[in-house]
């Protein structure tokens, strides 16, 4: 992750779970994918390599569904544009979980070059992915 190219990293606690893993709130989260929030023709278990379109149509690749993370990037025909990278990480301390959101891009977007819709874009994607940290909250217990 180049920090020239970093649009935004959110951190979100998602609770006391003292005996789920990073691991197991990830697989959680990818075996049942219709927790995402957007998550639209998306197929319920999402592997790496896979393909689908997010609500209103927009295309994803899943780059990365191992270990401790979900890693998607925008296609052609993403409102957002193509060649944008989203890493959702979970992490564990003390028994309290979290679940860190990064974005960052291969080459700047007309929406990126726009102030306005650059600030509406981190400024909606940080409430989306508010809404996916407070699912997975009440989700991991089952995780």
């Amino acid at each position: 992750m180049d920090g020239e190219r970093l649009l935004y990293w959110y951190d979100y606690g998602l609770g006391v779970h003292p005996f789920t893993t990073p691991e197991a709130v990830r697989r959680q989260l990818t075996g049942h994918f219709w927790l995402f929030p957007v998550s639209g023709d998306c197929p319920d278990r999402v592997r790496s390599g896979d393909t689908c379109d997010l609500l209103g149509g927009n295309p994803v690749r899943v780059e990365s569904a191992a270990g401790d993370h979900l890693q998607i990037a925008t296609l052609p025909g993403h409102d957002l544009g193509a060649g944008l990278h989203i890493r959702f990480t979970f992490t564990r301390a003390f028994g309290f979980h979290y679940l860190d959101v990064a974005a960052w891009q291969d080459r700047e977007t007309s929406c990126t070059r726009s102030v306005p819709c650059g600030a509406a874009s981190r400024a909606g994607a940080w409430a989306l992915w508010r809404v996916l940290a407070a699912t997975l909250t009440a989700s991991a217990w089952a995780a």
